[in-house]
């Protein structure tokens, strides 16, 4: 059920985007990571983008939510949506 939910809130996110604001590249929801900022449990932003720009600032992103008492929470298609083998 969680799983439903966190794919369609996914797909939401992906679907008022259509492209990623980092590199302007079609977003797809199988690939897309929505990032969730979140402090003291209340969500303070949420930001979309494709998975290769989240890779390259995951680690920063983390950074610098804990420098400031807030954490990281994602949705990954890569992880809702796995690739079926053929």
């Amino acid at each position: 059920m969680i799983d439903t939910i966190n794919r369609n809130t996914l797909r939401y996110h992906v679907s008022h985007a259509l492209f990623c604001p980092l590199c302007n590249t079609v977003l797809d929801v199988r690939s897309a990571v929505s990032v969730d900022l979140m402090k003291n449990g209340e969500l303070k932003k949420t930001s979309i983008m494709c998975a290769r720009c989240y890779d390259a600032r995951a680690e920063r992103l983390n950074t610098l939510a804990g420098q400031f008492g807030a954490t990281i929470e994602t949705l990954d298609g890569r992880t809702l949506y796995p690739r079926k083998k053929r």
